[in-house]
């Protein structure tokens, strides 16, 4: 169930938390890929992609407004953040 992973500390932050589509996510891993999945509130999945090579990344989406969940895996990094579209 991918609603009870949690961070295990500030390895991963997303940022603002309300936002128009547009946010960074900055992790403490440059050196592995990570899986970013943009889930809704009713469970689906909206968004995927691969993120590699840094440890900040800027993402542009066009998503309704609501709540999401951005589920984040790598190697050494695995969480979810929660931010709301405006």
């Amino acid at each position: 169930d991918w609603s009870s992973d949690v961070c295990s500390s500030d390895l991963i932050e997303l940022f603002p938390s309300v936002n128009n589509g547009s946010f960074n996510i900055r992790t403490n891993d440059a050196n592995s890929t990570l899986t970013l999945e943009i889930i809704d509130v009713q469970g689906k999945k909206v968004f995927t992609t691969q993120l590699s090579g840094s440890k900040e990344y800027r993402e542009s989406l066009s998503l309704q407004p609501g709540m999401y969940f951005a589920r984040i895996e790598g190697n050494s990094v695995r969480g979810v953040k929660s931010f709301v579209v405006q």
